[in-house]
């Protein structure tokens, strides 16, 4: 079995309605004998979920990037959650397109794992992801 290691996650989008969303991430690390070794989360809040109208703050970055680690483990389970607190603009669908914000983990200053989730920007979107993969 290969030797734990500290995975770095990250979720970066520079989209312009990316401000309408708030970031939940939830790491578990799971040891070689399959038991959880470790536990991680953090909820990136613009705003809340909370039926008011909110603004788009003005130190807001042209990138946001959230950020997790999770302690040293030999298998991570990884719950991503974006949920929109502010509906778009337009409402029309044909106006408002999904669009993508990029998960990478880390080790190190190796990256293991990239990829693309979608978001949809009237639902958000949810991802369930275990590294390495089996």
């Amino acid at each position: 079995m290969s030797k734990p290691a500290t995975y770095n996650i990250e979720l970066r989008c520079d989209h312009p309605e990316w401000w309408r969303f708030n970031v939940v991430m939830t790491a578990r690390g799971v040891d070689d004998q399959g038991s959880p070794a470790a536990y991680s989360a953090i909820s990136d809040t613009i705003a809340p979920i909370d039926g008011e109208e909110h603004s788009k703050p003005s130190d807001y970055p042209d990138e946001r990037c959230t950020r997790l680690v999770c302690p040293p483990c030999h298998v991570l389970e990884l719950y991503l959650y974006i949920l929109p607190h502010r509906l778009p603009e337009e409402n029309s669908i044909d106006h408002t397109p999904s669009f993508e914000a990029e998960l990478r983990i880390l080790s190190g200053r190796s990256r293991l794992h990239s990829q693309r989730v979608e978001v949809n920007p009237w639902g958000g979107a949810t991802l369930r992801l275990r590294w390495p993969e089996k």
